[in-house]
């Protein structure tokens, strides 16, 4: 088949910062408008600020440590690989046979027999939008996961599997009779 592809994912930072800007923004304004009200005596006022600002230190920290992780989606031959990069690490974390491959498209068009399958996710982005699911097989069992690939590789990884198929179905109507090769129609 001889097919070679590959791309590289990773979370932007500029959404995250925006996100973490907001959070504090109106974390500070609840927190400031309930000791204006008088809701909470001023002392425990202090001490949900230090509780509400660690909150936001980890939150920010754990986003942060997001953003070093990306995906590397690769087409060799007839396989999906997906490496997981974080700094110099290089992790594989799957190798999918194209024909293992049952369904590959956008998620909000997987059927729902498909939806309690084990999932994986191999996403960068905050949101969900228009993020693709692949269903496959591997030792006889089905797996789903989620990642965000681009159309040049979904349509590749179609395009390979339906060469697949038509392979398949030819050597099915390959007949040798008495030496002589005959393609049979179907």
């Amino acid at each position: 088949m001889g097919a070679m592809y590959k791309e590289i994912i990773f979370r932007k930072t500029l959404p995250v910062i925006i996100i973490l800007f907001l959070a504090m923004m109106f974390l500070i304004s609840f927190l400031k408008l309930v000791e204006v009200m008088g809701l909470i005596p001023v002392e425990i006022s202090r001490i949900v600020d230090v509780i509400c600002l660690v909150s936001l230190s980890l939150f920010g920290f754990y986003e942060y440590q997001k953003c070093k992780v990306q995906y590397k989606y690769s087409i060799i031959g007839d396989e999906l690989i997906i490496h997981k990069l974080k700094g110099e690490e290089q992790i594989l974390v799957e190798d999918i046979k194209i024909h293992d491959i049952q369904y590959i498209g956008y998620i909000s068009k997987l059927s729902n027999k498909k939806k309690n399958l084990k999932t994986k996710k191999y996403i960068c982005s905050i949101l969900n939008i228009n993020k693709f699911c692949c269903v496959y097989n591997h030792d006889g069992r089905n797996y789903k996961m989620y990642f965000e690939p681009s159309k040049d590789l979904v349509d590749i990884v179609k395009r390979i599997k339906d060469k697949q198929h038509v392979f398949h179905h030819q050597q099915d109507n390959f007949n040798v009779n008495n030496g002589n090769s005959t393609v049979l129609k179907a």
